[in-house]
């Protein structure tokens, strides 16, 4: 396993159904993020070790664990005619159940036109991994697809690994011209305009005691969301707050967390949204909270059904 201080990613997949996506996505990681290890089953193992205790390693070091689902990645059946997805021993569900219980960043990818996977699809294991908003990676469209992939999964490791070697890793990667990389937020290569008004009522919405305590801003990759909630960060913090970024996983224990450490006025901020599990769970206990003020800020391309779940519960 590599020694970089970069944390991982591990490409999940069945031979049968994506295995030449998975191959690709592999080689373009390594030359868009070449300090990141990228993990695949055939390469990552060696000869003698236990194979799962190796995998699960593998992901616990891991920032993101990329899911390729083709269209039979459900169906796939062994020789004796079973869905392999059934088996608890089957290798593909054993890395996603590895991945939700380590609270590692799961992002579903699908492939060759396959469809979002259902909960009844899915043993009761894997039901939250249903619940996850996919990423499309189009055959007519996979050099646009891939690339806004490379730019999701590259802004997942910088925050999960850091400032160190994956902020000179994306420096490099500037250098070499890919113009993606200027829309890095953690970067600032340019300077905060145009969302200052937003800023504003953000500010106003965290000191106001009558507000609620969740809002949401939503946008297309680059298109500023992480920057202004950067931006809030040093504004509340300046005002006295304790301003922190949950991880994926961190979500539920996320209030009682913060309450441990901190009896200060909190803001909790939580990047893409939409792929997360464990929020119904967070708002929930933010709504028993009986401490200094709390505020919740989620970032998101887009709402759509996770939205009106959340909605829902709340």
């Amino acid at each position: 396993m590599s020694e970089s201080s970069v944390r991982g990613i591990f490409l999940s997949y069945r031979r049968e159904d994506a295995a030449p996506y998975a191959r690709l996505l592999q080689q373009a990681l390594r030359n868009r993020i070449p300090d990141a290890p990228v993990f695949m089953d055939v390469d990552s193992v060696e000869a003698g070790l236990d194979f799962v205790d190796a995998i699960r390693e593998a992901i616990a070091s891991c920032a993101v664990l990329v899911a390729l689902i083709g269209r039979q990645w459900a169906t796939l059946a062994d020789e004796e005619g079973r869905r392999r997805l059934d088996d608890p021993g089957d290798w593909v569900r054993f890395e996603i159940k590895s991945a939700l219980e380590l609270g590692v960043r799961v992002i579903p990818v699908l492939v060759d036109g396959a469809k979002p996977l259902k909960e009844h699809q899915l043993p009761s294991e894997l039901q939250k991994f249903a619940l996850l908003n996919a990423f499309e990676l189009s055959h007519g469209r996979y050099e646009s697809d891939a690339d806004r992939l490379l730019d999701l999964i590259q802004q997942v490791i910088v925050a999960e690994s850091g400032s160190g070697t994956a902020h000179k890793s994306l420096h490099t990667a500037r250098q070499d011209g890919r113009l993606s990389d200027l829309l890095d937020p953690h970067q600032e290569v340019v300077p905060f305009t145009g969302r200052r008004n937003e800023l504003a009522r953000l500010v106003a919405w965290c000191d106001d005691d009558e507000a609620g305590q969740l809002r949401i801003v939503t946008g297309s990759g680059g298109a500023g969301k992480t920057r202004l909630a950067l931006r809030l960060v040093e504004e509340m913090t300046a005002r006295g707050w304790h301003c922190e970024w949950i991880r994926a996983g961190q979500e539920a224990s996320a209030v009682a967390s913060i309450r441990r450490m901190t009896q200060r006025r909190a803001l909790l901020i939580i990047d893409y949204a939409e792929t997360r599990v464990g929020l119904e769970d967070m708002l929930r206990a933010a709504a028993a909270d009986k401490g200094p003020a709390l505020r919740i800020l989620l970032l998101a391309r887009q709402t759509g059904d996770w939205w009106r779940r959340l909605e829902s519960a709340e």
